[in-house]
């Protein structure tokens, strides 16, 4: 289903411009600024709010509130509207919702080149193999996951990932070439990944950094947000001294990792942690 189809409407347009903005209350003024000739609420299965929709001049306008809380305004001036409510599962929605913004990526780029390197699929299945393993139907976590080599690892390996980035025209490749689940991508800051994701299984992070002096704040609050999220986590970089930034930073959020070297790949995926 397309967000449209929810409300029943022939058309819409969400208000917030990128799924990260849906954590921006800013957002839930501008909506109730907004003038609405009708308006159309829509509930999950438990009858909490999931989106409101409003009628304007330019045509139908949404705003979801999966990732903050919706007003007591807002819900006022729906009841003002005597509008319509309609009820939807939330996953569903939240579904609809990323496949909106990931249509929107690839309309931005509708062109792209191919950015993985041979061989380097295989090379990701074989360290599963050696770490996480195969399962049958795991949640997983994609953190930082470029173009989908790792996503389309992890599906092929039984996983069902839910895959992140912050770089929009890597995620168009991966849509474009069909390893990243529309309905599954996010274009979102890893470090705020907790209100977008859910706890996993599995967590990967694969080909991080560089991680430097003067970065490396920004790294270890993405590395706590993979450890907060997923019961295993994988990682791995291109050098041992950010092995062992790592592995500081699992050993402070209480884990015990494993830290070895990958021979099979001399560059991106050397370094490994798994915990």
């Amino acid at each position: 289903m397309k967000l449209k189809d929810f409300f029943e409407i022939d058309a819409a347009e969400c208000i917030e411009p990128s799924l990260f903005d849906h954590i921006d209350d800013y957002y839930s003024s501008s909506f109730l600024a907004l003038s609405a000739g009708d308006a159309r609420l829509l509930v999950d299965e438990n009858e909490m709010p999931l989106a409101v929709a409003w009628r304007c001049d330019s045509g139908w306008v949404i705003s979801s509130y999966l990732y903050r809380n919706i007003t007591y305004d807002i819900i006022g001036k729906f009841e003002g509207c005597a509008g319509e409510i309609y009820q939807e599962r939330r996953d569903d929605y939240e579904s609809a919702l990323r496949e909106y913004y990931c249509g929107k990526i690839t309309g931005e780029y509708p062109e792209v080149s191919e950015d993985n390197r041979e061989g380097r699929y295989e090379m990701v299945t074989a360290l599963f193999k050696d770490t996480i393993g195969v399962c049958k139907g795991q949640s997983a976590i994609d953190f930082c996951c470029g173009s989908g080599v790792v996503s389309k690892a992890l599906l092929s390996s039984g996983y069902l990932p839910l895959s992140m980035d912050n770089d929009p025209y890597l995620l168009s490749v991966g849509l474009h070439k069909g390893r990243l689940n529309p309905k599954k991508t996010l274009c979102i800051d890893a470090s705020v990944s907790a209100y977008f994701c859910p706890e996993s299984d599995v967590g990967t992070g694969l080909m991080l950094g560089d991680i430097t002096g003067f970065n490396s704040d920004l790294w270890q609050g993405i590395v706590a947000q993979m450890l907060m999220l997923t019961g295993k986590t994988l990682i791995t970089v291109a050098t041992e001294k950010e092995s062992m930034l790592i592995r500081k930073w699992c050993e402070n959020a209480g884990r015990t990792p494993e830290i070895f070297e990958n021979e099979n790949d001399p560059i991106y995926d050397r370094w490994v942690c798994f915990c």
